[in-house]
């Protein structure tokens, strides 16, 4: 009985060994990444400029109207009627670099200790435009009711602004002609011509008086009639009945004559 027990149990054994040696054994394997060597990180770091991005852009600049203001007078008179006239003279002169044109100016008149006699409005300059350097003068005559006869000062208020160009037609054949018998002017004659593209709706006629010192002494002008057409030519005759009778043919050493479209 012990031998058959002996072999039943041997024979369980080998059973189980040829078991176990036949199942599939799947590997268990630890897998660890490692940095492949020889290779560093490297840390970049983006430095911003503190220095601003500039752009130079070309400016042009305006052109800027500049008048400054050379001479002035103002004088009381009597004409033939016994009626009191002021006479006002101001030059001014376009002292920038570009031409320039003129509005009506405003003056103020004042007597003796800074009284304030009268205004007179809508002072026209002659000429209306001034090329860079050229000198124009506002020029006034009018009646006023005052008792005061004495000095006059004056303030002249006017505007400008810069124009593309200082518009004037050809004065030529100019003659001054003064009377027999030296007291007074009688006329200045001459022809102006356009010589532009553009035909003269209302053109002005100026004449302006210089004694010899070069200080203007009044002013002659005339509107023309007629339209003054491109190319055409057209004679006038200024008249001093806007002079004081103060002002003598002797005193008149030279005169400056524009013509020019009134806008």
């Amino acid at each position: 009985m012990k031998k058959i027990l002996t072999a039943l149990l041997l024979a369980a054994i080998l059973t189980g060994l040829c078991a176990c040696a036949g199942m599939p054994v799947e590997p268990t394997t630890e897998s660890t990444a490692a940095a492949p060597s020889g290779t560093t990180e490297t840390e970049t770091t983006a430095t911003a400029s503190t220095e601003p991005e500039t752009t130079t852009a070309e400016t042009t600049e305006e052109p800027k109207a500049a008048l400054s203001q050379t001479y002035s007078a103002a004088r009381l008179y009597h004409d033939e009627f016994g009626t009191l006239w002021v006479q006002v003279i101001a030059e001014v002169q376009n002292s920038g670099r570009t031409p320039v044109a003129l509005g009506d100016g405003t003056v103020r008149l004042y007597g003796n200790g800074e009284q304030e006699l009268t205004v007179l409005d809508h002072v026209a300059p002659y000429p209306q435009t001034l090329k860079p350097g050229e000198r124009a003068v506002y020029y006034e005559e009018k009646a006023i009711d005052t008792q005061y006869e004495g000095d006059l000062t004056l303030h002249l208020d006017c505007s400008s602004e810069p124009v593309d160009e200082a518009a004037r037609y050809t004065v030529s054949d100019t003659e001054l002609r003064r009377s027999a018998s030296g007291s007074g002017i009688r006329s200045l004659t001459g022809t102006v011509q356009n010589g532009t593209s553009r035909p003269g709706e209302l053109v002005c006629v100026a004449a302006v008086l210089y004694d010899a010192e070069k200080k203007p002494l009044g002013v002659l002008y005339y509107y023309l009639l007629e339209k003054l057409q491109p190319g055409a030519s057209q004679s006038f005759t200024l008249e001093p009945y806007r002079l004081p009778d103060t002002v003598r043919d002797s005193d008149v050493e030279s005169f400056a004559v524009y013509a020019y479209p009134v806008d």
